[in-house]
């Protein structure tokens, strides 16, 4: 028997921030968007039915190996961007001097061929962003947060921050011309989760939670949480159903 479904739609929105990338400024629009508690086996019934044309997370993202002019150019001018910040503004990240050869390295720099970028993953205290770039021109096209899943047309997924006690705080991302912006947003305290697993690293490492797009609205998530009863803390594995507004 399918567990009972929690129905969130009417009580939870996500902030939509659609608009033309390369204008002054954005047009805000706010959508309700679904997220619904699913059982274990419907969880498992859509990963099975996934069609085809659904990228696994690591045919995506892959470390460059070789590095070019572009590449080594990119790491000067991140290595050179972070050293000029003043004390107070380095604080934000979890990067000590010496580690900057590790962090600014060709082999810490990602290339997401399907999205024509080169992502270089900066560490910060509570996560971890990743600056984009133009793969073919070099061009810097803007910072998301480390995604746990991505759409067959390239929306891509993260959580910001993990810990025990984070709330769920999900952040939706799309590469428009020369820029990758943020067009949805959603957090809620109903969820708390140490960490979101893309669906690679769950079946290597063989563990109970995974994520993954059915198609290029449809987000399927599981992830262990705390759920508070009779002042108990508990965990156990939620298995959710996201849909994303049309944009």
């Amino acid at each position: 028997m399918n567990t009972p479904r929690l129905q969130l739609a009417a009580l939870l929105t996500a902030v939509i921030m659609l608009g033309a990338c390369n204008s002054a400024g954005r047009q805000e629009n706010h959508k309700v968007f679904s997220i619904e508690e699913i059982s274990k086996e419907e969880f498992i019934e859509a990963d099975t039915c996934r069609s085809d044309n659904d990228r696994r997370f690591n045919e995506i993202f892959a470390y460059k190996e070789t590095p070019d002019s572009i590449t080594t150019e990119i790491l000067r001018k991140e290595r050179m961007r972070f050293e000029a910040m003043d004390p107070a503004e380095r604080e934000d990240y979890d990067i000590e001097e010496q580690q900057y050869a590790d962090i600014f390295s060709p082999d810490a720099l990602i290339y997401a061929d399907a999205l024509d970028m080169y992502l270089l993953p900066v560490p910060t205290i509570h996560d971890c962003i990743l600056r984009c770039y133009d793969s073919h021109s070099g061009e810097q096209l803007g910072e998301i947060l480390y995604p746990f899943a991505i759409s067959p047309d390239g929306v891509i997924a993260a959580q910001k921050g993990y810990d025990c006690d984070w709330p769920l705080d999900l952040h939706f991302y799309k590469r428009y011309d020369n820029v990758i912006f943020e067009f949805c947003s959603f957090k809620t305290t109903g969820y708390y989760s140490e960490f979101i697993m893309d669906n690679d690293s769950a079946e290597n490492w063989n563990l109970p939670v995974s994520s993954f797009f059915t198609d290029n609205n449809t987000l399927y998530l599981s992830l262990i949480s705390l759920r508070y009863f009779h002042n108990q803390d508990t965990a156990d594995i939620i298995y959710l159903k996201i849909t994303l507004p049309d944009f």
